[in-house]
């Protein structure tokens, strides 16, 4: 676990932004390093997250990545944005007391162009 979250926050810096409406219980990442190839990482965060008041929207850091879907509970959220270094993910239907979970899937690359739109890659 120290070592993905070394090498999270050195690849991409993935991380609730600091809030007083949500408390991020646990971060499960799993990433694919591949130094010859493109894209150079690609990764998936798992988040579990207990919403402590209510709000319509979860912000998290994620810096120079491409972001593929976004699901919350294991339903993909069409009404998540990406604009580096801000993902927003939409937390309407998510009460104050409530605990659930989001995935993000992402990759990036030395070079490319960091997209503010969503991919339509399932997973």
């Amino acid at each position: 676990m120290a070592l993905s979250s070394l090498l999270l926050a050195c690849a991409t810096g993935l991380h609730a932004r600091q809030t007083d409406t949500v408390d991020v219980l646990h971060y499960e990442l799993t990433l694919q390093i591949r130094p010859a190839a493109s894209p150079y990482l690609t990764g998936c965060a798992d988040l579990t997250v207990h919403q402590l008041t209510a709000d319509t929207a979860l912000r998290l850091d994620l810096a120079a990545a491409t972001v593929d879907s976004v699901c919350v509970d294991g339903q993909r959220d069409l009404t998540a944005r990406y604009s580096s270094p801000v993902l927003t993910v939409g937390t309407a239907a998510i009460a104050a007391g409530d605990t659930f979970h989001v995935t993000v899937f992402y990759r990036t690359d030395r070079s490319e162009e960091h997209t503010s739109e969503l991919q339509s890659r399932p997973h």
